[in-house]
Formats: structure tokens, C-alpha cells, sequence
């Protein structure tokens, strides 16, 4: 039907979707959040191009569709209930249709949101880590990009915007930070090579509203849920956060038999991982002299002690040296020139990627992994494959950039079957190939890496064992407090970073490079071990651990030997730059962290009843002493970047 150039309303139930034609905006409101002035738009090539002149092909009390023929193209606009699981009311919106000409990159703007006042904004990051969260009002915040989901938080009320994980065409969200408001948020998906004449849609937009933002975000992940019936992870050591590229293979055992000999640790940790630098090269896949009996050996030897061995690889990535980058040019992914480029970067390093879509690396792949399943690992690091994104062009461009992960990670599962597999900086596709995921950026021995982990596992808590285990990466708590090394901070891998021409040692953010990786306290330490523990995740050792102290050992061992929780609950998300206060369900009781993000000491308190919690019998974690509770609340004294971990009966 053709209607007339009125406003059309759309109403079903707390959902309102307004078109205000002419000139082509709408305002969307779902339980009282509204956004006003939102408009649909197409890029080719970097020229972005309006749509308006919309008019009603369909309606019916669930959905209402628009169209438009003026401009480039026929496009349609569809706004479709959609209910999530938890009985939650939200909106769908694609943008759908075939273009008039062919692009090399064309954008669907199914949303573009003039302005939103904002108090709070939680972001997601694509890959590993690059989560944020702002507090409005804002000072000099960079704009933000979100893969997958993002909340604002509007007047006390909370709109979460989503796209499914499963994408054909990769998606985001992004927008631009002002002191009292967010600015051109813009929900996008990248087509390359789009042709002439052929149908494309955006990925759906998901919007939901309401007062409770955690059951939002509990409500998207239940949508995105995994088939697989994810199993409990057993604790393990890995080699990368002390060694790097130091790493040798007695240095693995010297691990393993401290391990294996200590009395609470060896009951509890079954995977030791050999991470970064066993290999000649990436992309050359065999040991190098630090591990001379070779990687066959070294997994049955690892067995022989009872442990399950895991290895670390970067598959797609092949260095300049690797015999690929001579001789197989044909399976590199390609530059904009069409030829192989160096599209992987990494603390300067750099490297080829290998093109997916190739059938011989695909069987290369699988003949990669078959033959480290074979020789006893089950336990496999999959990393770096997001950066085969960025190359620009491949054997079949028609392939959608966002279904590579896929391509990359089917051959791999096929080849190691029910082996364990972690994946690190990838989060795109279907969730049945890794078992456990990197939800955090790189963890090290600093104060700074706890802030950020707490960032990224309050960010993510609704992922755990609804899409894969969420892995915080490592456990460690070494700092001078907990380990007699002479060689604590010996390692000073930011050098990298220092070019010929600088007047000085410090990064863009005040950093010094040549400083060591261990720079914490005891106190800051407890924290970062208390949000691995609350985050419900894997637990992955990674310091020197027969160079711990009595104190560094005794740390580990409770973390280790913990109840496993629920991934615990971030309870003021919503309202904190970095979340401090976490509930988590565990057994028959449950499990409260309080941290100090302060650099002084401050009273703490955690109100029990409130959470709907009768219990007085609870006691600190790391001592086992009783904390007392006074009219159902909790009152903790918490030293400067210290937290009270306490478990409640």
C-alpha cells in the first residue's frame, strides 16, 4: 500500500517506532528511552548517502516496513518485535536491498542517532579486551567502537544496542563522546565488493530497554547461546606472561615439577601450556633449539608427569623468513594492490596472514593441527586469526569478511576433535569451535592490568558459559612482596617501541618502556586474583612458580582450590568506571568482591540484604577469618587498591 505523506506510528506494547516523512527521520522509544531524529543512510566508498522519501509496502501488529526507491537504489527498512529470552520486549531493525552500482565498500546505516544524553555508556570490544566504560559527564574520552553490544544509560534506564554474534558481514556500533551526551551514534555493516543488482541486508540492529541492564545483557546472551554444553575447566600454567620469548624447555619442566610436588597446587592444575617462542618462526611450525628434544617428546613427557600439555600457535600469521612467505605466495591474502602484504603487526612484529578461502590452507591448517593432536596435545591456544582481517583482498572476495573466523576455525576443531581449544582475540561467528575465550586484554603484573580486567570481565559477564568459558587470562601475583627472583623485572619487552628519533623512554600515556612487567603490591595483587576468581573463568597460572615465595605460593593455592561461582555479577556496572562491587552465586552460598580503586585506604560497605542475602556467617577469602556483619550489612576498612574477597555460607 502507498500512503501519503503523514506520519506513520507503529505501538506493540512498551515499543514505539515513529517515521516522520518527509524528511525521512524516526524516532524509536522503548520503555520510555527514546531516540529522536534517528535516520537510515548507505556509503559508497567512503560518500555517504541519505535515504528519505519513505513510504509503507507493509504493516501488520508485529512488524512495519518501509520503502524507498529515490536514490541509490531500492531499499527497504524493516521494524520487527522481537522477543528475547527472559520474557524481554525489543526491537529489530535492517536495512535491506540492491544497489544501482557495484562498490568497493558500501556501509548499511540501518540507525544513525543524532544525539543521546547520556549518563553511562558500557562497551564491548570486538576482539580480546577493548572493552570501556564511560561516565558522563565525560572529559576528553576518545570515541568509542563496539563489536556486537554497547549499553547507554539514559536517566536511570538502560538501552542496549546488539547484533548477533553470527554475522555474514562484519558489524559495529560506534559514536562520538561529548561531555553530557553521545553523538552520531551509528549502527553499520561493511559489504566489500558489493556488486550491481545483487540483495544485501544489514545485520540486524537489536534494541532493548528497561530499568534492569543487567538482565538486558543476560537477555542478548541467552539469545546468541551456544549449543555446546560447555564443561568445567580445570586450572593450568602457561609459560608466556614471565617467559615470552624466553621460554625454554627445561624452564617447562622446572614448572611442572614444582607443580607437580606441591601438595595443593598438583592437585588442581592440569594443563601446562607452552606458549609463544618453542617455534623456528610463525608460520614455521616445528621447535627451535631452546626445546631440543622437540615438541613430541616434550608433550609425552608432560603426560609421563600427568599433566595434559597445551600448545600456543598463531596459524594464519607467516613471517617474512617462513618458507611460505618463499615459496607459497599463492596462499597469502592480499594488499589492495593485489599483492601479498604484511598485514599482521604485533609489538613490531610483523608478518603475512594466510587467505582462508584457499582450499590448500584450509587442508594446511588441518594438517597443522592434526599433527599436534597426534603427538598428545589437547590443549590448543588459537590466536592473532582476526588479524587475517586485515588484509584487503583474498582469492574469493566474494566470501563475507565476518564468515572468515569460521573458514579459519572449522579445519582446526575437525583436526583436534574434542581437544580443548582457547581462542584469543576472535569472537566473531558461530560459537561451537572454541571451548574457552579471552574476554580480557593481555594481563601483566600491574596495577594498570587489574583496572582494565575488571573492565572487560564486568563487560562481558553475561557471556560465561552461555557462548564459551570466558578465560580473564592469567592468574599471576608476582611482585617483590611474593617472589625472592633476581630477575623479577629483567625482562623489559616494551623496548620495542622506542624509535631512533625519541628524546626519551615514555610512551604516549607517561609510561615508562623500560620498565619490567612486575610493578605491583601485595594488596594490588589480591585484586587481580579476586576478579579471576569472580569471574566465574578459566584460571591459568603464569609466573615463575618455583621462584614464588611462601606468601606468592599460598596466593595460588586458594585461588586454584576455590568453589567455582557463577561468572559473578557486576552490581554497579551501571554507575562505576570500574566496577567494584560483584556478587557472585557459587554452591550453596555466595560470593562478595569489594575493591578499592582508590590510592587511599576507605570504608567499604556491602549491604546483604539488599541483594536478598540472610546469611551473617561469612568469612574472608584469603584468610579464612570470620568478617563481621552488623544489621545485614558488611563494613570493610580495604586498604589503598586493596579488595575484600568474602565467602558467604
Amino acid at each position: 500500500m502507498k500512503n501519503d505523506t503523514s506520519d506513520t506510528e507503529l505501538r506493540f506494547g512498551n515499543i514505539c517506532v515513529k517515521m516522520n516523512r518527509p524528511p525521512g527521520k524516526f524516532l524509536v522509544e522503548i520503555d520510555g528511552v527514546k531516540l529522536s531524529g534517528c535516520r537510515a543512510a548507505l556509503g559508497f566508498d567512503g560518500v555517504e548517502m541519505p535515504l528519505t522519501s519513505w513510504e509503507v509496502i507493509e504493516q501488520d501488529s508485529c512488524e512495519i516496513v518501509f520503502e524507498t526507491k529515490h536514490g541509490p537504489g531500492a531499499w527497504r527498512l524493516s521494524f520487527k518485535k522481537r522477543l528475547f529470552p527472559g520474557n524481554v520486549e525489543g526491537l529489530a531493525i535492517v536495512l535491506s536491498g540492491k544497489a544501482r552500482a557495484s562498490a568497493r565498500k558500501m556501509e548499511l546505516l540501518p540507525l544513525v542517532v543524532p544525539r543521546i544524553e547520556s549518563d553511562h555508556l558500557v562497551v564491548n570490544g570486538r576482539g580480546s579486551g577493548g572493552c570501556r566504560i564511560v561516565s558522563f559527564p565525560a572529559g576528553t574520552e576518545k570515541d568509542f567502537e563496539a563489536g556486537f553490544a554497547c549499553v547507554v544509560t539514559v536517566k536511570g534506564k538502560h538501552m542496549l544496542f546488539a547484533n548477533p554474534m553470527t554475522q555474514a558481514h562484519a558489524s559495529k556500533f560506534s559514536g562520538k563522546i561529548r561531555p553530557t551526551a553521545i553523538e552520531d551514534l551509528r549502527a553499520s555493516t561493511v559489504v566489500e565488493f558489493a556488486e550491481k543488482g545483487v540483495a544485501y541486508e544489514s545485520e540486524p540492529v537489536l534494541l532493548c530497554a528497561g530499568a534492569d541492564g543487567h538482565r538486558l545483557m543476560v537477555a542478548w546472551a541467552e539469545s546468541q547461546k551456544s549449543p555446546v554444553q560447555f564443561k568445567e575447566q580445570p586450572a593450568g600454567w602457561n609459560s608466556w606472561d614471565y617467559y615470552r620469548w624466553t621460554i625454554t624447555e627445561d624452564e617447562v619442566f622446572a614448572n611442572a615439577e614444582f607443580i607437580k610436588s606441591d601438595p595443593v597446587l598438583s592437585r588442581h592444575i592440569k594443563y601446562i601450556t607452552i606458549d609463544d617462542g618453542w617455534q623456528y618462526c610463525y608460520g614455521e611450525w616445528d621447535a627451535n633449539p631452546l626445546f631440543p628434544s622437540g615438541m613430541g617428546k616434550v608433550a609425552k613427557k608432560l603426560l609421563k608427569m600427568g599433566f595434559e600439555p597445551g600448545i600456543w600457535m598463531a596459524p594464519t600469521v607467516i613471517e617474512p623468513q617462513c618458507r611460505i612467505a618463499q615459496w607459497d605466495t599463492d596462499m597469502l591474502a592480499m594488499g589492495e594492490s593485489g599483492a601479498p602484504c604484511l598485514a599482521y603487526e604485533c609489538m613490531r612484529r610483523l608478518g603475512f596472514v594466510l587467505d582462508p578461502t584457499r582450499a590448500s590452507v584450509q587442508k594446511w591448517l588441518y594438517d597443522l593441527y592434526a599433527r599436534y593432536r597426534k603427538m598428545g596435545y589437547s590443549y590448543f591456544k588459537v590466536d592473532f586469526i582476526w588479524q587475517t582481517l586485515r588484509a584487503r583482498r583474498f582469492y574469493r572476495n566474494d566470501v563475507p569478511r565476518a564468515r572468515m573466523m569460521e573458514m579459519i576455525m572449522r579445519p582446526i576443531r575437525k583436526a583436534v576433535g574434542d581437544a580443548h581449544i582457547l581462542g584469543c582475540y576472535y569472537h566473531d561467528g558461530p560459537n561451537i569451535y572454541a571451548d574457552s575465550m579471552r574476554m580480557a586484554s593481555d594481563i601483566h603484573a600491574k596495577w594498570e592490568s587489574a583496572k582494565n580486567s575488571a573492565v572487560s570481565i564486568a563487560t562481558r559477564f553475561a557471556m560465561h558459559k552461555r557462548m564459551w568459558v570466558n578465560d580473564p587470562d592469567f592468574v599471576v601475583c608476582r611482585c617483590p612482596a611474593t617472589s625472592g627472583d633476581p630477575d623479577l623485572n629483567r625482562l623489559k619487552p616494551s623496548i620495542v617501541y622506542i624509535k631512533p628519533e625519541d628524546k626519551d623512554s615514555f610512551g604516549p600515556s607517561g609510561n615508562d618502556r623500560t620498565e619490567g612487567l612486575a610493578s605491583m603490591k601485595y594488596e594490588e595483587a589480591k585484586v587481580l586474583l579476586a576478579l579471576v576468581v569472580i569471574s566465574g573463568g578459566a584460571v591459568n597460572l603464569s609466573d615463575k612458580v618455583n621462584l614464588l615465595n611462601k606468601k606468592g605460593v599460598d596466593l595460588l593455592r586458594r585461588v586454584v582450590s576455590a568453589e567455582k561461582g557463577q561468572a559473578g555479577v557486576p552490581l554497579d556496572l551501571f554507575r562505576s568506571r570500574y566496577p567494584g562491587v560483584w556478587l557472585q552465586k557459587r554452591g550453596k552460598g555466595c560470593r562478595v568482591l569489594l575493591v578499592n580503586w582508590k590510592a587511599e585506604p576507605r570504608e567499604l560497605v556491602f549491604n546483604l540484604r539488599a541483594s536478598g542475602i540472610n546469611s551473617s556467617r561469612v568469612k574472608d577469602f584469603w584468610s579464612g577469618k570470620p568478617v563481621a556483619v552488623k544489621s545485614g550489612r558488611i563494613v570493610a576498612n580495604v586498604p589503598a587498591h586493596g579488595c575484600l574477597l568474602a565467602d558467604i555460607e
